[in-house]
């Protein structure tokens, strides 16, 4: 489909306005977590996070493992803390989930975990949005490296070209997509509470506990 006044770009035609650039010339800084893993400490009050505690649009804190406050200020000072505002992509194994980092608590990540911090010009939660669509995908797919664990390196992250809209129009499309996720995590809640209904129903009704009147 052509765009009227669109440009032809790296990445495919954009609408007039749009720029095309590279991710980490839109970011202040793009890093990862930390590279070797803290002791695991059943009584700490700080957690750390991998790409195994990440879900659609945070780091699931009762899955991370508790580590010591020593570690924790360690990793702080060494950047392994996401800020709020800042960009979380799974980089390691499970490629490509991201989300606006939005979370007070106070956690730390591993290295299976980039941690983006876009320029005022790129609005977090677009940016997750872009590092998940089709776009970004095929370039994810030719970045793989590796045999058995699949990754993206940082320096391959950072050469990613994304489509930079003006910063208004960035907010309303993070608004729109930001407004379906909410409609389809209450569809997905719905669901559940169904097929337990279900579950329930089969164990009662194929088991004999509950009888059907009019039954022959």
């Amino acid at each position: 489909m052509n765009l009227e006044g669109g440009e032809m770009t790296e990445i495919g035609e954009m609408p007039q306005g749009w720029k095309v650039v590279r991710l980490g010339d839109a970011s202040l800084n793009i890093t990862d977590g930390s590279h070797f893993s803290p002791k695991d400490d059943k009584n700490g009050d700080y957690r750390i996070g991998t790409v195994a505690n990440m879900t659609e649009n945070q780091i699931d804190i009762d899955s991370c493992k508790k580590i010591s406050k020593e570690d924790y200020e360690m990793l702080v000072k060494n950047g392994c803390k996401p800020k709020i505002g800042d960009v979380l992509f799974s980089k390691d194994g499970t490629v490509g989930l991201s989300f606006s980092f939005k979370q007070n608590d106070d956690i730390v990540l591993l290295s299976s975990i980039a941690i983006i911090s876009p320029k005022e010009s790129l609005y977090p939660d677009y940016c997750a949005y872009v590092l998940k669509s089709p776009l970004v995908f095929k370039q994810i797919e030719g970045s793989k490296r590796g045999t058995g664990l699949r990754r993206i390196i940082l320096h391959d992250l950072k050469r990613f070209q994304i489509p930079l809209p003006p910063l208004p129009e960035q907010r309303r499309i993070a608004e729109i997509l930001s407004a379906v996720d909410r409609k389809l995590e209450l569809e997905r809640r719905r669901k559940e509470k169904l097929e337990r209904v279900k579950k329930g129903l089969m164990n009662e009704l194929l088991t004999g506990r509950k009888r059907l009147k009019n039954n022959v």
